[in-house]
């Protein structure tokens, strides 16, 4: 049966040469046309089934409250002040107008582009938590607090009575004798007292200095670190002015969260794709405050990317790329070898092309 079949085929092909020609064209250009429908799904999510109890909740969950999943970007480089600068600047050129559609994120759109991303932080503004900054310290914090406010002799009320700067001193200066002499100033305590009373002393004396005019020294700069130190941050994570920061400043951070929620490489590549263009963009605004070494004493300005969706996006590329390789240096190696063995181009020619288009059938059909 299968010598028969062999030899009917062979048979049709010779005495019909053009005919196979023309049909095994056609069918190419079908299943060229058919290819591009395929799809890689590469997420995670996917490996999962759609229908299971964790993957429905899942789901539910990220329709109410968005993904997890999101999108860090780092500065690096430059100055504290240009990497501050950079954070603003990206931050600002990639949420949409509020209430803007939601259309598929579109990797090439200019900045504040809808559809790819809901929100970027890279900012907390700190001003907006003072009035319910009580709210936040935990109840122990509170109780001790409250305990200060009620002390007799530096509590609210001995406060309320200061009127001027000698009033102050007074009140400090008989509130501390008076703790004292009862015992209850622990060593901290003094090392605390001591240290606020050298601060109040600077304090005075750049009043003194500022009044007479001999001195431009602005008072706000008392509030930071003696020259050469570096800035305390406010709280953890997080620089005297509130960005996302390492605890010694070295980068700044930004979150950026999609619109989409799936992590389909389809979804997520354009969307990281678009905050690498915006923030490529802000950066060589920036690029030009570098022209010295001196300006940029951490080195050359520049921006990095980790998250979920910077490795998925990472990863769909190297798929990308790494197919393409593999192909091509699969096809190679089988020219090389009809080549070899054959000796003949025209054994080659005729070898591969049957394998060729054998491989878009077979790529058409999937």
């Amino acid at each position: 049966m299968r010598d028969r079949m062999l030899q009917w085929m062979v048979a049709s092909a010779t005495r019909r040469p053009g005919r196979v020609l023309l049909c095994a064209l056609a069918l190419a250009v079908v299943a060229s046309a058919l290819i591009p429908g395929l799809q890689i799904d590469a997420s995670h999510t996917g490996m999962m089934d759609p229908e299971s109890e964790h993957m429905v909740r899942a789901k539910t969950f990220h329709e109410r409250f968005g993904s997890p999943n999101q999108l860090l970007l780092v500065a690096e480089g430059g100055n504290e002040p240009l990497r501050r600068e950079l954070i603003a600047s990206v931050t600002a050129r990639l949420v949409a107008p509020e209430g803007a559609e939601e259309p598929p994120c579109e990797s090439d759109a200019g900045p504040n582009a809808p559809g790819c991303v809901r929100r970027a932080m890279g900012r907390i503004d700190l001003a907006a938590f003072e009035e319910f900054g009580l709210l936040y310290l935990e109840p122990k914090v509170i109780e001790t607090f409250a305990e200060a406010l009620e002390d007799e002799a530096l509590g609210l009320e001995a406060l309320l009575q200061i009127a001027d700067l000698p009033a102050l001193l007074h009140t400090l200066g008989t509130g501390l004798e008076s703790k004292a002499e009862d015992g209850e100033v622990e060593e901290a305590s003094q090392r605390e007292a001591e240290r606020g009373l050298e601060e109040l002393t600077k304090l005075i004396v750049a009043i003194r200095e500022r009044v007479g005019g001999d001195s431009e020294r602005e008072l706000r700069t008392l509030l930071l670190p003696n020259e050469g130190e570096e800035r305390r941050s406010v709280a953890e994570g997080l620089d005297a002015e509130g960005f996302l920061s390492t605890a010694d400043g070295a980068m700044k951070l930004a979150i950026v969260r999609p619109v989409h929620t799936s992590d389909e490489p389809r979804t997520v590549v354009p969307f990281v794709t678009y905050v690498e263009e915006q923030a490529a963009q802000a950066l060589r605004e920036l690029e030009t405050r570098c022209s010295a070494p001196e300006d940029c004493a951490d080195g050359p300005l520049r921006v990095a990317y980790t998250g979920f969706p910077a490795l998925v996006a990472d990863e769909a590329r190297s798929l990308g790329r790494d197919l393409a390789l593999t192909t091509g240096l699969a096809l190679i190696g089988i020219c090389l070898l009809f080549g070899l063995a054959f000796r003949s181009v025209r054994v080659l020619v005729i070898g591969v092309i049957p394998l060729l288009l054998s491989l878009l059938g077979t790529l058409a059909v999937a």
